[in-house]
């Protein structure tokens, strides 16, 4: 993934220059690479928002932790009750805990592929885009479908148009970069970002993933770079006069519902991310204005 921006000089409104950010898989994770706005970041992996957002909080850790040996002793105890069924303990595999340590892994690569094709899906559908060719027989067409006219109806209440969706960005400060699932805006003084979710729930670091983009959103429109085509023609307001927000927004495709999780305007901006603890603390007790669809 990569996106060339241009970036207005202060000093010389009418002179631009681009700027690349990089998405590259690396391991497990991605980083991030910018070219064309500082000397010091040519060739700089940039660590990306999720790889920090999920080191600094751990609400999603224990849950997957317990999740994990769930799923090793149930694969156990199928394998268990099929041999006594057969009365005949042989058919207990001589390599079954080795089979079961590998187990959660593959339920989450599996769920892994099952959120990156909706998140596909639900971005090709609002873009006008052949969202079926993303999903496959696993998926449930019509619920999904159902789910994404909810997401579609409420950005259109909101007043907002779609500016943006798998948007590379990156803080110019604090060098690190991410991936914004969509941007919207009124086009006017307002900007949101909001990250799609399909998991069982969502924690606390999703929050600090949201407020983390914002704040890489305002970084880039500090220094000059347009986030979107048209951006300096469309939007006439210096950063500080925006209007920045964020959402997590949870799909429901069994239940055909989504939420709407609006961040507390008090975890938003760059100061949220700088002080991940406070915004930790902060969201225990200032949870999401959550609106169901």
């Amino acid at each position: 993934m990569k996106k060339t921006y241009k970036r207005w000089l202060h000093q010389e409104q009418n002179h631009c220059k681009e700027v690349t950010v990089e998405q590259k898989t690396i391991g497990r994770g991605h980083k991030y690479m910018v070219s064309g706005f500082n000397e010091d970041y040519e060739g700089v992996q940039m660590p990306s928002v999720t790889g920090i957002t999920g080191a600094t909080d751990g609400s999603g850790t224990s849950p997957i932790a317990r999740w994990s040996v769930k799923n090793v002793l149930e694969y156990i105890e199928k394998e268990m009750e099929f041999a006594l069924s057969q009365k005949d303990l042989s058919f207990v595999k001589y390599d079954m805990l080795a089979k079961a340590k590998g187990i959660p892994d593959q339920v989450l690569k599996k769920a892994g592929n099952r959120g990156t094709r909706i998140h596909n899906a639900v971005e090709a559908y609002l873009t006008n885009g052949d969202w079926k060719g993303h999903l496959t027989d696993e998926d449930s067409t019509e619920a999904l479908k159902v789910c994404f006219e909810k997401i579609d109806s409420w950005i259109a209440e909101m007043g907002f148009k779609i500016k943006g969706t798998e948007l590379p960005v990156f803080h110019t400060d604090l060098a690190v970069g991410g991936a914004i699932d969509i941007v919207l805006s009124n086009e006017d003084n307002t900007i949101y970002v909001c990250d799609f979710k399909t998991g069982g729930q969502i924690y606390f670091k999703d929050a600090l993933q949201v407020s983390a983009y914002i704040a890489c959103i305002a970084s880039m429109i500090g220094n000059g770079i347009d986030i979107w085509s048209g951006y300096k023609d469309q939007m006439h307001h210096r950063v500080d006069e925006l209007q920045l927000g964020g959402a997590v927004i949870h799909i429901d495709e069994e239940n055909e519902k989504v939420s709407i999780n609006h961040l507390p305007e008090q975890l938003i901006g760059g100061q949220a991310f700088l002080h991940a603890t406070l915004l930790y603390e902060a969201q225990k007790y200032s949870k999401y204005h959550s609106v169901k669809l």
